[in-house]
């Protein structure tokens, strides 16, 4: 990778692995992002020397797909074209809730901890809370168990709650496994693609991370186990970040790049104020006051980064190069202030379906307005890889760079003992989610806003629930926060400001954002029938 991520943007390399010996075999595929840097890699490296041999570089054919790995294959049925579906998109970053665990596995898992049967566990005839709160409150107890199982066994879930992070080439997450599954049974299914480092499972036995000594192994059991089915389940497979584990195989402690960063600071900091030691305190007073502004910045930076954009932040680029790729437009753009996120309009080559071709216009949305409008002013018909680009302004709202993006909760700091519970299911009752906050401690009110509709009985899919203390409150918080669904869906909770009027403030907050996306939008002039302007025109004619 060294000697070719010079030549252009390199998608993937691949080094097979000889079994037996533990070897690379001596060969080797590359795959670039661009078929031109191919082209340069190929005639600048091909014969050149290379640890002492010499280099032999071939053009790669692309594989033939296997004609029943089509979903528009209209042989196939509905059921084999979704299961192909299914299987491409595990190759996506951030699919599942890591803690997530199904209300089946929950209810065999609390079956065999109580020496009972499922059917007595969902059992309500004789009274007590309903099956959905028990399922609810089972899945928070086994989370729990096995957040502190995950953690004592060197897993850092910190990653999985980043909003982007890096993909891991050597660890497979497998979610969704069936109750009590056993290291015994995993192991066979994924050693034979080649040695496994490490596999963690904890007790309950439904999520696992398994770790390859090789990356090329750990991709092809990917492709190869990825919705296959094991026991009586399909077998969900998704990639790991990078850094999920503390420690290396060997042992090495690994620092994330944050905390590297933060150790470096702390280092640097360190060290100056040693050599200010004999300057006048005037001199170390500034010092102070510079790394302070210099943090408070790049805090700053930092947090407009984990924010939504604000309104109407949107460009469209016009007379974009067919070769343009989104990180030129971002470096291009990037000293104007934060980005969101870029787009460029793509559609299939007529010659070759396969590739995306670029359609010569894009998007790209600004964290702040005031940069948007820094960019109308100067950036406005400047040059992009020999095109001068025009802006305009644009209502559109861009997603996120993978299809299914993860939705990160914002974590707020506790201002007393009244929580917002938000993703409530409608056919949940207040009972219900009396019963599994109390678990927690003793309730002063849960109230759930009822829809303002004639006629209407159901609340409107969010609540307040109010603790008697706040060592409580917290408690619930931080266990309920994990992953709890209530009829299949995540309770979401955030602590409630402390100036807000309950309903009538959420109506506020949401009614400005509705307005301020809708209030700039331009109406085409081709649907508006302007009475006036018709008047004048006909009264030119007569004259």
């Amino acid at each position: 990778s060294e000697i070719l991520v010079f030549m252009g943007g390199i998608a993937e390399i691949n080094v097979p692995v000889d079994t037996i010996t533990r070897q690379i075999k001596g060969f080797g595929t590359v795959t670039f992002v661009m078929p031109e840097h191919a082209l340069q890699a190929f005639n600048k490296l091909d014969g050149t020397d290379f640890h002492g041999r010499l280099l032999h570089l071939i053009p790669g054919k692309s594989r033939d797909d296997d004609p029943k790995s089509d979903e528009n294959d209209p042989a196939l049925s509905f059921k084999q074209k979704k299961a192909l579906k299914l299987k491409k998109s595990a190759q996506q970053s951030g699919n599942w809730n890591t803690l997530f665990l199904g209300a089946n596995a929950v209810a065999e898992i609390l079956a065999k901890r109580f020496s009972t049967t499922k059917e007595k566990v969902l059992d309500t005839s004789e009274g007590g809370s309903s099956a959905a709160v028990r399922i609810a409150l089972g899945e928070t107890q086994i989370v729990i168990e096995m957040k502190n199982f995950l953690e004592e066994n060197g897993v850092r879930l910190s990653v999985f709650d980043a909003p982007t992070v890096k993909r891991s080439k050597t660890i497979i997450l497998a979610k969704n496994l069936p109750a009590d599954t056993t290291v015994t049974e995993l192991t066979p299914i994924f050693a034979k693609f080649g040695p496994i480092g490490r596999l963690v499972l904890p007790p309950s036995g439904v999520t696992a991370l398994i770790e390859f000594c090789d990356p090329s192994e750990a991709k092809h059991a990917f492709k190869k186990l990825a919705y296959s089915k094991f026991k009586n389940v399909p077998l969900y497979l998704e990639w790991a970040p990078e850094q999920t584990f503390t420690t290396t195989l060997n042992g090495e402690p690994i620092i994330p790049k944050q905390e590297e960063e933060a150790n470096s600071h702390n280092e640097t900091i360190t060290q100056e104020a040693l050599k200010t030691e004999s300057t006048t305190q005037l001199n170390a007073d500034e010092n102070l006051e510079s790394k302070t502004a210099e943090d408070e910045n790049s805090n700053i930076e930092e947090d407009l980064m984990d924010e939504a954009p604000e309104p109407n932040t949107t460009l469209f680029l016009r007379n974009l190069n067919f070769k343009t790729v989104p990180d030129t437009i971002q470096n291009h753009f990037k000293h104007l202030g934060p980005i969101h996120t870029v787009e460029i309009a793509k559609r299939k080559d007529p010659k070759n379906p396969r590739i995306q071709a670029s359609m010569g216009y894009g998007f790209i949305q600004f964290k702040l307005a005031a940069t948007t409008e820094k960019a109308l002013k100067e950036m406005q018909f400047t040059q992009i890889d020999g095109n001068q680009v025009e802006l305009k302004r644009s209502d559109r709202i861009l997603k996120t760079a993978s299809n299914v993006p993860r939705k990160h909760l914002v974590k707020t700091q506790q201002t007393g003992t009244k929580m917002l519970v938000r993703n409530i299911p409608f056919q949940a009752k207040e009972k219900e989610v009396r019963e599994i906050f109390k678990a927690f401690g003793e309730l002063r009110s849960v109230r759930l806003p009822k829809k303002m509709t004639p006629g209407a009985d159901s609340h409107r899919g969010f609540g307040f629930v109010d603790f008697i203390t706040k060592s409580d409150a917290k408690k619930a918080f931080e266990a309920l926060s994990q992953s709890t669904h209530l009829y299949g869906r995540r309770l979401v909770l955030e602590w409630a400001s402390l100036n807000d009027d309950d309903v009538e403030e959420i109506r506020k907050r949401t009614a400005t954002e509705y307005y301020a996306s809708t209030n700039n939008v331009k109406r085409s002039r081709k649907s508006v029938f302007n009475t006036s302007e018709q008047l004048e025109d006909a009264g030119d004619d007569d004259e």
